[in-house]
């Protein structure tokens, strides 16, 4: 099979340490029509979505939430840590969730514990 022309995401070649407005070559690593329309939560403070999906240990995330902030007792993280894990399908072996996981799972515990869920 032969092939015709240049693709229109560039992943044959490595993008550029210093984006460029001048560059208009698309290394894959754009938004969305989607994504622009309706940006992902915290884009506005720079924070992006990759780094609310990372998993995280439970060491960093408890001192994430403490630097956040919000005041959660040990207790209450241990119990909204292991919601958290559970819902992102991690091993309990792993010890590990997401940004994004365990703020979705305080929610949840906090509906728990006001008697809406």
């Amino acid at each position: 099979m032969q092939t015709f022309g240049v693709p229109s995401v560039r992943n044959d070649i490595p993008p550029a340490a210093n984006r460029s407005i001048a560059n208009t070559k698309n290394y894959g690593n754009e938004p969305s029509a989607a994504q622009l329309l309706t940006p992902p939560k915290c884009v506005d403070l720079g924070v992006k979505e990759e780094h609310l999906l990372a998993q995280r240990s439970r060491p960093e995330l408890m001192e994430l939430i403490a630097e956040a902030g919000i005041a959660i007792e040990a207790h209450e993280f241990a119990a909204i840590f292991s919601l958290a894990s559970e819902a992102e399908g991690v091993p309990v072996e792993m010890q590990q969730c997401s940004l994004d996981g365990f703020l979705k799972a305080r929610q949840y515990y906090l509906a728990q514990q006001a008697g809406l869920r």
